[in-house]
């Protein structure tokens, strides 16, 4: 009998993972995969993480990852496959944010203060206006 384990190993895991396209891994979460959830959440926390942080303060950046990533367990067989999964995940982030900015009663402040942060960036001014219409989507 062989004395190899039964579950594939965390580094197994990281590679299938590495192997996998998001599109497969969004497609796996829909049919109830949480180690697929587990992957895309470590491939995709880290960038939504820096982005929140323009808008939100630090200690609401957590809450409002799980928030997304719970939205992306429930919503995940509703994923269209038309885009990037990154942007996909960007707007449900997005769309978290802005519920919880409204739930704390900081939608202007930090609204004014994300279009202000893209502004010092040296940002191109078309994707300065995307941002902001990004946004103002967001927040209504």
């Amino acid at each position: 009998m062989d004395n190899e384990p039964v579950c594939p190993s965390s580094r197994q895991r990281d590679q299938i993972g590495q192997e996998t396209s998001d599109d497969d891994l969004i497609r796996a979460i829909g049919a109830g995969a949480e180690a697929a959830l587990r992957i895309v959440y470590d491939r995709h926390a880290p960038w939504l993480a820096v982005r929140l942080r323009r808008t939100l303060p630090v200690s609401a950046v957590e809450d409002v990852l799980q928030e997304t990533f719970l939205a992306v367990w429930r919503g995940s067989g509703r994923y269209a496959g038309s885009g990037e999964v990154g942007g996909w995940l960007w707007g449900i982030a997005r769309r978290q944010a802005a519920v919880w900015l409204r739930k704390h009663g900081r939608v202007d402040a930090q609204f004014d203060d994300a279009i202000g942060a893209n502004r010092q960036s040296g940002a191109d001014p078309a994707h300065e206006a995307i941002t902001r219409l990004e946004l103002q989507q967001a927040f209504a």
